[in-house]
């Protein structure tokens, strides 16, 4: 598994509540020592900006179930090399939600 360590993929996912009539996403990393994401109902506030030289995606819309592909993936990898080797680029499935 360390030997795959260097390509350090990582899928971050937000919170959603439907409050005041709509739909808000939260980001659960934030308000912690060194990381300023305070709740609004405004705007969205991550913990984190996305940096695209990291090909770092920000989807829009909320997906009310887990993408079924990479669900598909992870069930059904044998090892690491498996989920790299197969593991969805794109989402091909629409938002429950367009935000």
């Amino acid at each position: 598994m360390l030997r795959y360590a260097i390509f350090r993929y990582c899928v971050h996912a937000y919170n959603a509540v439907f409050l005041e009539d709509r739909w808000i996403r939260l980001d659960a990393r934030g308000n912690k020592p060194g990381v300023h994401a305070q709740f609004s109902l405004k705007k969205l506030v991550l913990a984190f900006s996305n940096r695209p030289e990291y090909d770092e995606y920000y989807w829009l819309g909320i997906y009310g179930n887990p993408h079924r592909d990479t669900m598909l993936i992870l069930k059904k990898a044998g090892s690491l090399k498996d989920v790299l080797d197969h593991l969805p680029e794109l989402l091909n499935e629409k938002p429950d939600v367009s935000v």
